[in-house]
């Protein structure tokens, strides 16, 4: 009886989509798993982490081709509300990786030259001990190439807050 149970559970398991696993415990081909200011994300593998100086939060900085990443956690982090030279300016709420989260997108006309694509996702982790504001994250993506929307998205669907309790 023993054998026939083996043999049920090995097929079983080798029916079993190998995905679902490798999803957690290793990042897709071609990408790496980051962690900067409490925080876990996505990046391309070629993606290459930039000098920054923190003075009251902690900030990360990476660019990987023509996408620039910036990352600021603590309390004046904060998207940017609309302004005339945003073109095409969008705010929604989401959610990434169960937490509340507000997405704003919109393409920056203000430098000339080239079109700067801008996504900024901004999560409130927690309210301040003293003063008004939340402490929070915000992660801003630039990017010239319409094209680099689904690694842009890649990238901050995979935001994560590595803190316990967070």
């Amino acid at each position: 009886m023993l054998p026939i149970r083996i043999a049920i559970l090995t097929v079983t398991l080798a029916s079993l989509p190998t995905g679902v696993v490798a999803q957690d415990s290793q990042p897709p081909k071609g990408w790496k798993l980051v962690t900067a200011c409490s925080f876990s994300f996505l990046l391309p593998k070629k993606a290459r982490e930039l000098k920054t100086q923190m003075i009251d939060s902690c900030i990360a900085s990476y660019e990987y081709e023509d996408i620039e990443i910036g990352l600021d956690y603590g309390l004046y982090s904060a998207p940017s509300s609309e302004q005339d030279w945003m073109k095409n300016y969008q705010s929604r709420s989401v959610t990434i990786n169960g937490r509340e989260a507000r997405l704003v997108t919109y393409e920056d006309t203000k430098h000339g030259g080239d079109l700067l694509r801008v996504t900024q996702l901004h999560m409130i982790t927690g309210k301040a001990t003293w003063g008004s504001n939340d402490v929070s994250v915000l992660m801003v993506i630039n990017t010239k190439r319409s094209s680099d929307h689904e690694t842009v998205k890649r990238i901050y669907e995979s935001v994560k807050s590595i803190e316990k309790n967070k």
